[in-house]
């Protein structure tokens, strides 16, 4: 589904920003 792919990139942002 779509929603898994929007929490995915979610994710990788959130990751990102940590960074």
């Amino acid at each position: 589904p779509s929603s898994v792919v929007v929490q995915l990139l979610l994710a990788t942002l959130a990751t990102q920003l940590s960074c």
